[in-house]
């Protein structure tokens, strides 16, 4: 007897397809980890980074100036 999860049968999986599917991961982890990170940064100040990935999602022009200009690197440009 199989086991069903919403009325679907689980896949009859061969070595095969577990191998393709292990090999799709190993493609897939570097994307991840880089979309993890986004979320992580996102979600530590959601107030303020998700209306900045929206705007820059949609091309707003504030936002692409917020993000290009250049972060001063030492106090006396902070100073400035």
């Amino acid at each position: 007897m199989a086991f069903e999860e919403d009325g679907y049968g689980y896949p009859q999986w061969d070595i095969d397809e577990i191998w393709s599917l292990a090999q799709m991961w190993t493609q897939a982890q570097p994307v991840w980890k880089r979309i993890k990170r986004l979320v992580d940064y996102v979600d530590a100040k959601p107030a303020v980074r998700a209306p900045l990935l929206a705007g820059a999602l949609c091309g707003d022009e504030d936002t692409r100036q917020r993000l290009s200009r250049p972060k001063p690197t030492r106090l006396v440009e902070v100073l400035q």
